[in-house]
């Protein structure tokens, strides 16, 4: 420290409100010199109290799996389930063939399936074969 003069991060915090708070604080360069000729008096309304982030998860209990699901897609899931909720397993191949579209979206839809918790991987017959939950109701 010399002359009176030592590093702050004032500034930084105050720049930091405007831009992650939405606070509208001024900013000048010139308060930052240290001449003395534009000494400000006036500091920045740095509240003391925090922001009110919700910890809390979202209530989904009663929500049903397809809510929010685009219609092509659920409709898809539907035909799926109706040809091949009965069989031992599927894989890939066999949506493909059933809905007539590439290996791109059937991987799209297969891990859609799985993030919905509809479908099960099946051990023993190989990677990539799954079969519809038991209770799932589409």
């Amino acid at each position: 420290m010399q002359k009176g003069i030592h590093e702050t991060t004032e500034y930084v915090e105050v720049f930091l409100r405007n831009l992650l708070l939405d606070e509208n604080n001024e900013l000048h360069n010139r308060e930052m010199h240290i001449s003395g000729k534009y000494a400000f008096e006036k500091k920045p309304n740095i509240e003391t109290q925090k922001p009110n982030i919700e910890t809390q998860k979202p209530n989904i209990d009663g929500v049903q799996p397809l809510d929010n699901v685009s219609a092509i897609s659920r409709k898809q899931i539907q035909m799926i389930y109706n040809e091949l909720g009965k069989k031992e397993f599927f894989g890939r191949t066999n949506v493909e063939q059933l809905l007539n579209i590439k290996s791109f979206r059937a991987n799209e839809i297969i891990k859609l399936m799985k993030e919905l918790d509809i479908i099960t991987p099946v051990q023993g017959k190989g990677k990539g074969k799954y079969r519809f939950k038991v209770g799932n109701k589409l």
